[in-house]
């Protein structure tokens, strides 16, 4: 069981490291530890680049150790009230020619 989801926590303790191309190692590392052959390796590394970046764009911050990552995360998956407001209050605003008028009349 365990090394099945090794290049999964391999590259989520590399995300936390290095960030994108930390996960892309870790991942990578993970993979080939666990003895697959050089194509899966570099599979795995591709994926963890890439699922790191998209981390990173969803607001997981990597690069800064377990605490940053943590703390973003639980920003990110778990918003407090104020931000939901302030999500909220914002989700319909547009600046489209037809919503200018509605933004001056507030």
């Amino acid at each position: 069981m365990f090394k099945k989801i090794l290049p999964v926590i391999t590259g989520a303790i590399g995300f936390a490291v290095g960030g994108p191309m930390g996960a892309s190692i870790g991942a990578g590392l993970g993979s080939a530890i666990r003895g697959d052959n050089p194509s899966n390796i570099a599979t795995s590394a591709l994926m963890g680049y890439g699922l790191g970046a998209f981390g990173g764009a969803m607001g997981l911050q990597g690069g800064a150790g377990f605490a940053k990552l943590g703390a973003s995360a639980k920003s990110t998956f778990l918003p407090t009230a104020a931000q939901k407001a302030a999500t909220a209050q914002t989700a319909g605003m547009s600046f489209q020619p037809g919503n200018i008028a509605a933004l001056k009349a507030k």
